[in-house]
């Protein structure tokens, strides 16, 4: 139901825009196509097995910059068009050709920086580790990308089609143009400007020109106050994956409820320390699918895994002895009230085997006998080999021997600690050690991150300590690290994703500007808009979890859509006064149009119940409105202050060139303005 809210607003300023149902009707159809056809790449040629919920998204975010993107052709063609006689009409296809090249070249290099830009951005998600924001930033980069080859092709033959025949037989067509024609003037100036266009050229540009130095100091001022609490954004501390609002009263039971009623059960789980389990012979691999959480991959173990070394033994028993005087370890014995029991549960395996080997044959027995302590648990069974032994086992073959009889007895249903061997030739691959430790499993982020560097710490010390290829250097651990692991994702693909995309950004940029200042005067713009999106989200009390680690990837891509519409204008004018009036009076209107219709799609998503539409739907709102606003006015409050002068303005009065007051320079501005979109 928001899709179609959004579609009908959006569908509302296309027709108001563009004065007529054909081209409304075609551009959203071409705007519904471009989701098709990335969903159909997405499924039948990337073969993609995995659609995450996140990916509908997509529908409102080209919604937008669908809808930007035929505002910029279609005002490109209107002015072109302007700019002829009344009642001009086509003798020869290569007129109507000339016009389609005119404004392919004006427009289409605008809106395939744009489109670069935020499809990098999308696809810049893609270094996150998480399945769906993978997902989710190759199907919305496609879309983008989709949208925009379709665009360029699609939209130039509808607007031919309605230019050629549908326009010609509608009289009413050009009645409801809201263009300003006179007839002398037209002759005088060659070219007739729309309401909205006037409105740019002669009220907004003159403020600007006049007061950019206050304009920019009060941005400035603004973006200072606001952004530096984008840098307080921190990771949020629940587990719980929130699907819905918090009015909703599915999460008000997961959120708070759930709580009250479990009270004595989370105080339970709660009180036992986490499990351990150092890990020696294991390959630390992701070999499943990347794109499909069902696929976990399959366990893989160290060629050639051997601990059968004096050393290696020796050091593993070591690792036994160590491992229960460091701070983290936890005594079993505390839950234990069996002496038996304790005991087991506080031997690791490589102690247990020095134990079993060193009784004396003569000792052992199959007779039942009262197991009261772990002497009297080793007894068992009677047996003539591995006993009598020392330790470390220097015989190979008796160490492998002694191994397997070992399993046999104690480790056989053992799967999360214990001996491995290979299901083909039960060769020896593994061995896992389980240890207590005293630490309680917490969804915060710190305790979490001590507890994992302590036992890194711990865990590479051992490992120096290994002989050269022995499989004690393989020794990893493992615990209940996924929220942990989780969260330190998030941060990391969160930054680089966005760096990723500010890069790509920044290169767009200089190839199409070919100017330092312009791109710098760009980069501050957008930078801006990102410090106070940053700033806002933080101040409204949102986390960093994997919904808001996408709103940080794509926060440039999305921002640089308005500054590069306005910077690519800039370019066209030959001083600096008739430079700025003329990227209002061609772009204004585009970009404030652009800017509305996605506005609108964002505040369609505000009503939604599921948590990422809601949240990516105030996201989009307030982009937009400071992508608008900056792009409209900060970055032409640095343009004017430090812009460039055309040769033929030097030696002017200052003043003159920025309040843009002087009649001549003013028509000879307008002028070359309007020579230049022809």
């Amino acid at each position: 139901i928001y899709a179609v809210l959004a579609f009908t607003l959006v569908s509302m300023m296309l027709r108001a825009h563009t004065g007529t149902f054909f081209i409304t009707f075609f551009a959203m159809l071409q705007i519904l196509l471009s989701v098709s056809v990335a969903y159909g790449i997405y499924m039948a040629v990337l073969w993609l097995p995995f659609f995450p919920f996140l990916n509908l998204v997509a529908l409102f975010i080209v919604t937008g910059i669908g809808s930007d993107d035929v505002f910029v052709l279609v005002d490109a063609w209107k002015q072109y068009g302007n700019t002829l006689p009344l009642g001009h009409q086509y003798s020869s296809t290569s007129e109507m050709a000339d016009r389609l090249q005119n404004v392919l070249s004006r427009a289409g290099a605008s809106l395939l920086t744009t489109s670069l830009t935020t499809t990098a951005a999308f696809f810049a998600v893609c270094f996150s580790p998480i399945t769906s924001l993978r997902l989710f930033g190759i199907f919305c980069g496609l879309v983008v990308l989709v949208d925009f080859v379709s665009c360029v092709t699609f939209i130039p033959a509808v607007l031919i089609v309605n230019e050629r025949y549908v326009k010609r037989k509608s009289i009413c067509s050009r009645a409801k143009d809201d263009t300003i024609v006179k007839p002398d003037q037209k002759q005088i100036e060659g070219e007739q400007l729309r309401y909205t266009e006037i409105f740019f050229r002669d009220k907004v540009s003159p403020f600007m020109l006049k007061y950019h130095r206050v304009i920019f100091l009060v941005i400035i001022a603004f973006v200072a106050s606001i952004g530096w609490n984008a840098f307080n954004l921190e990771l949020t501390e629940s587990s719980t994956f929130q699907l819905f609002r918090d009015e909703h009263p599915m999460e008000r039971w997961e959120l708070k409820l759930i709580r009250e009623f479990n009270q004595e059960l989370e105080k339970g789980a709660s009180d036992g320390g986490l499990i351990v389990q150092f890990s020696f012979g294991l390959k630390t691999e992701d070999n499943g699918n990347y794109f499909d959480p069902d696929d976990e991959g399959e366990l893989r173990f160290i060629n050639n895994f051997d601990i059968s070394g004096t050393d290696s033994q020796e050091l593993l028993v070591s690792f036994c002895e160590e491992v229960k005087l460091q701070s983290f370890y936890g005594d079993p014995c505390d839950s234990f009230d069996s002496n038996l029991s304790c005991s087991l549960k506080n031997i690791c395996t490589m102690e247990f085997l020095k134990s079993w080997i060193q009784v004396p044959c003569n000792q052992t027995t199959d007779a039942p006998v009262p197991l009261t302590t772990l002497d009297d648990f080793l007894l068992s069974p009677s047996r003539d080999q591995c006993c009598d032994l020392s330790f470390p086992i220097d015989n190979k073959t008796t160490f492998s021997s002694c191994i397997n009889a070992l399993a046999d007895l104690y480790y056989v249903q053992d799967r999360d600690s214990g001996l491995f061997f290979s299901s083909d030739d039960d060769t020896f691959v593994a061995l896992i050690i389980s240890v207590l430790s005293n630490v309680p499993y917490t969804d915060e982020y710190k305790p979490m991150d001590d507890f994992y560097k302590v036992l890194k710490k711990f865990t590479s010390a051992i490992v120096s300590r290994s002989p050269e290829n022995s499989g004690v250097g393989t020794m990893k651990f493992i615990s209940e690290f996924e929220y942990y692991d989780l969260q330190t994702n998030i941060v990391q693909s969160a930054y680089s994703s966005a760096g990723v995309s500010f890069a790509v950004a920044l290169f767009v940029l200089v190839v199409m500007t070919r100017s330092i200042l312009l791109t710098i005067s760009s980069v501050v713009t957008i930078m801006a808009v990102v410090f106070v999106i940053g700033g806002i989200v933080v101040s409204i009390g949102w986390d960093l979890n994997i919904l808001e680690s996408i709103i940080v990837s794509i926060s440039v891509g999305l921002s640089v859509d308005f500054t590069v519409h306005y910077s690519h204008s800039y370019l066209h004018s030959p001083d600096k006064s008739s430079r700025i009036t003329y990227m209002y009076k061609v772009m204004g209107v585009s970009v404030a149009t652009g800017a509305f219709t996605t506005f609108i799609s964002g505040a369609a998503l505000c009503f939604a119940q599921t948590l990422f539409y809601y949240q990516f739907g105030i996201f989009l709102v307030i982009t937009m409105v400071f992508s608008f606003t900056f792009s409209t006015f900060l970055l032409p409050s640095i343009l004017c202050i430090f812009g460039p002068l055309d040769d033929q303005n030097e030696g002017k009065d200052d003043n003159q060139n920025e309040t843009g007051t002087d009649e001549d320079s003013s028509s000879k501005g307008d002028m070359v303005a309007a020579s230049v979109s022809i």
